[in-house]
């Protein structure tokens, strides 16, 4: 089930993030951030190592091969900000 407050950074499905704060996190916590925010709806990842990652957390149940439809428009808007820094 979809839970706003799961998470390492449930903050950027909480909020809008602004750019400078994005500045501040290194390519590896961008890339883990926007992985949480998918794997918050439950997407089922290809990768391994995201597979494995998050399937150590009790909030994370794989059960969608595409969750576009189910991001907020906020977590749209704070991912791609992060997608811009790549």
């Amino acid at each position: 089930m979809y839970n706003i407050t799961t998470g390492q950074y449930p903050e950027f499905s909480q909020r809008e993030i602004e750019i400078s704060e994005l500045n501040e996190l290194s390519k590896s916590d961008l890339n883990y951030i926007c992985e949480e925010i998918l794997a918050r709806h439950g997407l089922i990842f290809f990768k391994e190592g995201s597979r494995n990652l998050f399937s150590t957390n009790n909030w994370y149940t794989p059960r969608n091969f595409k969750v576009d439809h189910l991001l907020t428009e906020l977590e749209k808007k704070n991912l791609d900000k992060i997608y811009s820094l790549f």
